[in-house]
Order: structure tokens, then C-alpha cells, then sequence
């Protein structure tokens, strides 16, 4: 039983993180929406475990990552939607991922 233990441990951590990985993408496409619905920028401030979300240079939400972090970054969703960046990376244990930000989706 012990030496399954380390592995189950990894793929709980891997799920946890892949968890909250889909609900940022699920968070980057409302903050998309919200920019072009109020025709304002959006910009979400990614630093360790936090993201913060500007809307009229007043912070709106605040959140907290348990799984996953950011190196120091920022993005801006603009009137129209977009993002100024395509890319946005995160760590996930020892592993980095990059979220297309602004792809189509299928």
C-alpha cells in the first residue's frame, strides 16, 4: 500500500491543479465577454497564487490558487475583447503549462 501511495498522491495533485487550470479558462472568457459587453478594458493581474481583476482601474475580484501559480504578468482585455497577449503561463507543481488565450474555440 505505501508504494502506491506517492504515485496516487501526484495524480491527486495533478488533478487538483488541471481543476482549477479549467476554471481560470472558464474565468478568462468571462473577463473577455466583460470587456467587449461594458466596451472597457479588463486587466487581470497574475502574481504567486493570486489573480486580481481591474474594471475602471478599481480592483472587482480577487483570487486565490491553492494547485496552481503565475509567474508575474499581465494581461488586458480590450474593448473588442482580445487580449494583448496570447499566451498565459502557470506552474503547476515542477510543471509549466501555457493557456492560449485568445483561441477560438470549436
Amino acid at each position: 500500500m505505501s508504494l502506491a501511495a506517492p504515485p496516487l498522491v501526484r495524480t491527486i495533485e495533478s488533478s487538483q491543479a488541471r481543476s482549477e487550470e479549467i476554471r481560470l479558462v472558464s474565468r478568462l472568457k468571462v473577463y473577455s465577454a466583460k470587456a467587449f459587453v461594458n466596451e472597457k478594458n479588463v486587466v487581470l493581474l497574475f502574481d504567486g497564487k493570486t489573480l486580481k481583476v481591474k474594471l475602471s482601474n478599481k480592483i472587482e475580484n480577487s483570487y486565490l490558487f491553492e494547485h496552481i501559480s503565475f509567474p508575474k504578468q499581465q494581461i488586458i482585455f480590450g474593448p473588442l475583447g482580445f487580449a494583448n497577449k496570447e499566451k498565459l503561463l502557470l506552474r503547476a507543481g515542477k510543471n509549466e503549462r501555457i493557456i492560449s488565450i485568445n483561441e477560438k474555440a470549436s
